[in-house]
């Protein structure tokens, strides 16, 4: 899509093309494309010509060499190969009748085109010599075999992509960047801006200024560098390059454009004829948008012969009016800042086989205290789903090689998070020119309290991380319930109150109890539906703050059940705190804690007498039945005794 415009800013419409497949017809011509060792050739572009020369059907021969064309209709038709490297073979007509498929092998017999003899001569575009134009038009052809087969990759959508963009800001000289804003996203092998047609190119320009008084920046696209138009309105010549193993073609406006327009490169490699880049300027505009404003595109042929823009960008200057001088008497605009938009292409695949990565980047970063900012050491970076990981140094600083472009989320572990069984997790974008990798991480109190919540954490309190499993199954168990119980006294000669800490697991069976005392034996009990787990006992070390528990249900039928509730005030609803909940017969009791609340563990499957009672209040004496494995919950309000 266009990137957004405001007043006076220039944009560049950038949004991915779509390119759709010709419809299939009943006439075929498929086979081979060999060399003259009967070697398969990829990436051959591959086109079927009519009567007239008109191009009826395009493809691109695959790994193996083949290609497959699709006939408009019956009729007489030459097949006709353009190949970097090759000279073009255009084979002997062929008559398709109506429904008939017909197979074609292809030698491709001609010399491979050496460009590392062609000398170039300074002449002036528009004005060369047959020997000059012969020349540019061999170079022409090799160059747009490339770009031909760029085109067939990107109207297939065959290869799976991942492509990382930018939106740079930087100051009026073009030197310092002000803002940067990276993003990845995965889809096809496409053309990575859209570009308006080669008409519309001819009849509008390639810099528009729109009536909201901003501009929008078209780059080149595959379509237009193909098309009659932009031959009919460019002229062309050799290029020298400083670079003495590439050789160019040069391209600007026939002297008649009057339309903003491109001027450029296209550049070659000598020996091996490849495309490598394109580089353009925008001409007939403005002083500022001639030496500002341009673009760079670079293409890459995969391992499968196809081919694809591999990295693109373009310049925009952002302009604002300047007060008027007072000689001239006009406002003379200045270049704020230049906007800087493009991407790369960081992988290209073909089901699970990578047929392209981009160079490997050196990430480099550091982890700190999100506290103190102080540098963390002995750090553990790695990036989730691949083998890359390092270890930051004193200063807290890391180092990774050999990463591909690309989104990947960056997990931490310091020795202090690993004592809590946490990791700092952060997704970044990775590309070349992005800023270093900073994490900060929470101290382990931070992370505690975040878990926890800061008002069920205090400074004395301990954390129990742990898990829930099924005996014999490897499915989660749902619905249970961990239980922390432990014994304390207010004084030493008071009566021992029996406290608890509940929590549920989660779907990955995972808890954590929190507020928990320390240096005190603390017994883990957990149920859920008709499971249950022993008793485990932990104690959290004086000196930590977390332990783990592993705990196992089963569904034995002699375990004990679950009594819990709530004593209230019968008149106001209040809770009763201290209250005593006895069994006599078995011996056990417990008492409320401050919001009214009770719980006895293990009580044996049956009924007993539960005995309730607090002074001023009268008793409550029943009976009750408890079913193995099973919680009884009851809410027990108590009456006042009446005044005497």
């Amino acid at each position: 899509m266009p990137m957004p415009r405001s007043p006076r800013r220039r944009s560049l419409a950038a949004a991915a093309l779509l390119l759709l497949p010709a419809a299939a017809r009943a006439q075929v011509v498929r086979g081979t494309v060999l060399d003259v060792g009967d070697r398969a050739v990829p990436g051959v572009v591959v086109t079927l010509l009519d009567a007239s020369s008109a191009v009826a059907a395009r493809a691109l021969s695959d790994e193996r060499g083949a290609y497959r064309l699709l006939a408009p209709g019956p009729g007489t038709y030459r097949v006709h190969t353009l190949r970097i490297g090759f000279r073009p073979v255009t084979s002997a007509p062929v008559t398709l009748a109506a429904g008939e498929e017909l197979t074609r092998r292809l030698v491709l017999t001609g010399v491979a085109l050496a460009l590392d003899t062609v000398r170039v001569a300074d002449r002036a575009a528009c004005r060369v010599g047959s020997d000059t134009a012969t020349a540019t038009f061999a170079l022409w052809e090799q160059a747009r075999g490339a770009l031909t087969a760029t085109q067939l990759t990107a109207a297939t959508r065959s290869l799976g992509a991942t492509i990382i963009t930018y939106d740079r800001v930087l100051d009026p000289d073009g030197r310092r960047m002000r803002d940067q804003s990276l993003a990845a996203r995965f889809g096809y092998v496409v053309q990575p801006w859209k570009e308006l047609s080669a008409d519309s190119l001819h009849r509008l320009g390639f810099v528009v200024s729109d009536a909201d008084g901003s501009t929008t920046y078209h780059a080149p696209g595959l379509e237009a560098l193909l098309s009659a138009t932009f031959l009919t309105d460019h002229c062309f010549r050799l290029a020298r390059s400083r670079d003495p193993s590439r050789i160019g073609i040069a391209f600007e406006p026939v002297p008649a454009r009057r339309k903003a327009d491109i001027r450029g490169t296209i550049w070659l490699d000598r020996k091996t004829s490849e495309l490598r880049d394109l580089e353009f300027g925008y001409v007939n505009v403005s002083e500022v948008q001639r030496d500002r404003a341009g673009g760079a595109i670079q293409f890459v042929r995969m391992k499968d012969g196809a081919w694809a823009v591999s990295r693109w960008s373009i310049a925009m200057p952002e302009l604002e009016p300047a007060l008027p001088y007072s000689m001239r008497g006009a406002a003379q605009p200045r270049v704020a800042a230049i906007r800087v938009a493009g991407g790369e292409l960081a992988l290209a695949t073909l089901g699970r086989d990578t047929v392209w990565a981009s160079t490997p980047l050196v990430v480099v970063g550091s982890v700190l205290d999100s506290a103190t900012n102080a540098p963390i050491a002995d750090a553990r970076v790695a990036l989730l789903g691949t083998r890359h990981e390092a270890r930051t140094d004193t200063a807290g600083r890391f180092r990774v090689e050999g990463v591909i472009p690309g989104e990947y989320t960056v997990e931490v572990h310091t020795p202090a998070l690993d004592s809590l069984v946490a990791a700092q997790r952060v997704t970044v974008t990775l590309a070349e020119g992005a800023p270093p990798v900073r994490v900060r991480v929470a101290s382990p109190v931070r992370v505690l309290a975040m878990l926890c919540g800061a008002t069920t954490l205090r400074p004395s309190d301990g954390v129990v991380f742990g898990t829930v499993a099924a005996a014999g199954d490897t499915a989660v168990p749902r619905g249970v319930r961990v239980i922390a119980e432990w014994t304390e006294r207010a004084a030493e000669d008071s009566a021992a109150r029996v406290r608890w800490r509940e929590a549920p697991s989660d779907a990955q069976g995972t808890f954590r109890l929190c507020g928990l005392p320390r240096a005190t034996p603390l017994v883990l009990r957990a149920a859920g539906g008709d499971l249950g787990a022993d008793p485990v006992p932990v104690t959290i070390g004086v000196g930590d703050r977390v332990a783990r528990a592993r705990l196992v249900l089963d569904r034995r039928a002699d375990r004990g059940a679950m009594f819990r509730g709530v004593v209230l005030d019968d008149a106001t609803l209040r809770p009763i705190a201290g209250a005593e909940v006895a069994m006599p017969e078995i011996a056990r009791r417990v008492s409320t804690d401050e919001r009214g609340a009770f719980r006895m563990t293990d009580v044996p499957a049956g009924e007993h007498r539960v005995l309730v009672r607090f002074p001023g209040f009268r008793a409550i004496d029943a009976r009750l039945p408890f079913a193995p494995n099973g919680t009884t919950d009851r809410r027990i309000f108590l009456t006042l005794e009446p005044a005497r």
